[in-house]
């Protein structure tokens, strides 16, 4: 297994959810964890600006 895969494959399946930002603060990557916890599919959380992903929690 190559280490992209490997890293990728611990990621997926990590249950902490887990974001990858640019340094501009928009979404590169989110794990299973992170869409559910967000209620997003990862589709819809890539390139969305990080702070205003807790703008649309219901418990905010």
């Amino acid at each position: 297994m190559a280490n992209s895969e490997l890293t990728s494959a611990i990621l997926n399946n990590v249950v902490t959810a887990t974001l990858m930002l640019n340094e501009g603060l928009t979404v590169q990557y989110a794990n299973p964890a992170a869409e559910q916890l967000f209620s997003q599919s990862s589709k819809r959380l890539l390139h969305c600006h990080y702070p205003s992903l807790f703008s649309t929690l219901p418990w905010i």
